[in-house]
């Protein structure tokens, strides 16, 4: 008999027509029939995804694809809960001993599960992050390129590299489950977009001592048919306003890293190195009125224009300037706000 080794763990929030192509995915990967099951968790879709799964239209394709409908598990949240608690519902319902995370609006290759499972049976102690490749319209986007630049396989790092905890295999990577739970999963005061992938790989590689490694051929597809570049900014905003808080709050050093945005949080001259508090006062500078609001108005027109092209590190400027606008509006409750979806 086959061992079922890993739980493919998919946390789905009104996204169905790209994660409808994600599941057909799934249920053909190659090499590894028997090893997996899939945990989907739908956090209160309203678009469908509970039709499908409550019919029999679901297990009609698997059986099609020659897997077995009973190692898919659908659980569908009462209410909205989030991304951090939602996945940890997925963690707990999971039976395998690795737990792959992959998110809906990405659609994985062939070779994808098999990747991940031949990594960890010869691992331990160390986490995996896959290599997530854009595509699809919304990739004309200069600020989805910029965005691009930030993920380990755009070109910064090879395959087996060990990676930095501020690139976290939430997306696409995997961790074996007892160390999850030895770690105490997600942290569901993370409520908002962004923060909870970043804080448990923190505490999985910074306090827990695990590796985090790159897996170049671990490949999956991201498509996000929803994406603006207001909503992008938007989001942004509310990460620069919510999660840093939390962070400080409950890792005390975490700031104290390599991580980048480090240097978006509010300057301290009393609390800051010289060099650092200089960076940040700088930053300001290029990011506030009048220059970053020039830059924002080139960035904006220029985004999907490609006879009025401007440098990407312009977007990067808009980053920085909508997250030092969240840092702004912080309030007392932050470090403890659950914020929104």
């Amino acid at each position: 008999m086959v061992e079922l080794y890993a739980s493919v763990v998919i946390p789905v929030y009104n996204n169905f027509s790209v994660f409808k192509q994600s599941f057909m995915s799934l249920i053909r990967q190659a090499d590894v029939k028997g090893q997996y099951e899939i945990v989907i968790i739908d956090d209160c879709s309203t678009d469908g995804t509970a039709d499908y799964f409550g019919s029999s239209i679901y297990s009609e394709a698997c059986v099609e694809a020659g897997f077995d409908p009973g190692q898919v598990r659908y659980i569908r949240n009462s209410s909205n809960l989030g991304r951090a608690r939602t996945r940890n519902i997925g963690i707990s319902n999971s039976s395998g001993i690795l737990v792959i995370f992959l998110d809906a609006d990405n659609i994985p290759s062939d070779t994808f599960v098999a990747e991940h499972i031949r990594f960890h049976r010869s691992m331990e102690n160390t986490a995996a992050v896959g290599n997530v490749v854009f595509r699809g319209d919304y990739t004309r986007s200069r600020m989805v390129r910029f965005w691009m630049g930030r993920y380990p396989g755009s070109g910064r790092f090879n395959d087996g590299d060990e990676l930095q905890f501020y690139y976290p295999g939430v997306q696409n990577g995997s961790v074996k489950r007892d160390e999850l739970i030895k770690q105490g999963m997600f942290d569901e005061a993370f409520v908002a977009y962004g923060g909870e992938d970043e804080e448990l790989w923190y505490r999985l590689c910074v306090i827990g001592g695990n590796k985090s490694i790159f897996l170049e051929n671990a490949v999956s597809y991201h498509e996000d048919e929803e994406f603006t570049y207001d909503r992008f900014l938007v989001r942004i905003k509310r990460y620069g306003r919510l999660a840093g808080p939390l962070m400080q709050k409950k890792h005390p050093n975490y700031f104290k890293t390599e991580i980048r945005t480090r240097l978006l949080e509010p300057p301290r001259y009393s609390e800051d190195a010289m060099s650092e508090y200089l960076k940040k006062c700088l930053i300001r500078v290029f990011t506030g009125f009048p220059i970053g609001t020039i830059v924002e108005f080139l960035a904006r027109i220029s985004d999907k224009r490609a006879y009025l092209p401007v440098p990407l590190s312009f977007y990067g400027l808009v980053f920085c300037r909508y997250y030092i606008q969240g840092t702004k509006e912080r309030t007392p409750a932050d470090s403890s706000r659950t914020g929104i979806y």
